[in-house]
């Protein structure tokens, strides 16, 4: 059997591409298991590997599926300063999903937690693959924080009813 030093030594220039800070090892630890370059790892962050620094946390909003629908390529997240909607009726829903960036500037998934400031004007239902849904109920202003591992984002929301009351427009400003 031949060892993984003397395997990867003979990919040519390989080895240098693996070096202690993209793979945890740290103090010249050489037991550490080195992972295959050709297997998608998940990011770091969960109970896979160790723990990510992250920097700041971006918020994703997902457009109206008349707008990014099928025909459009499917699915539409975007993160813009302010987000802004209108809906008809006396509450406005709207998705979203919290993304982290760790210190290389790269995204990272989270988990994070969706603290309203006012929970009769705005509330939070947890989705599929950490994606909410935020409903606002009435017209007012309030904010919206998203923590995960002691980094925050505050949300300022302002929701003002048009049409008599008959609908809802929403900005969200980070």
């Amino acid at each position: 059997m031949v060892p993984l030093a003397a395997l990867l030594l003979s990919l040519g220039g390989f080895t240098s591409a693996l070096n202690a800070e993209d793979y945890g090892t740290a103090g010249g630890n050489t037991t550490q298991e080195t992972p295959n370059p050709n297997v998608k790892q998940k990011e770091r962050g969960n109970e896979a590997g160790p723990a990510v620094l992250l920097t700041s946390i971006t918020v994703l909003f997902k457009l109206d599926s008349r707008m990014s629908g099928p025909t459009y390529g499917g699915e539409r997240w975007v993160s813009p300063p302010t987000f802004s909607f209108a809906q008809g009726g006396e509450q406005l829903t709207i998705e979203a999903k919290a993304q982290g960036v760790d210190t290389k500037g790269r995204p990272v998934d989270i988990s994070p937690t969706w603290i309203p400031a006012d929970p009769e004007m705005v509330t939070v239902t947890p989705g599929p693959r950490n994606e909410v849904k935020i409903t606002v109920k009435r017209a007012g202003q309030t904010s919206l924080e998203v923590v995960s591992q002691g980094i925050s984002k505050k949300l300022s929301i302002k929701a003002m009813a048009t049409h008599e009351g008959k609908a809802l427009q929403v900005e969200i400003t980070r």
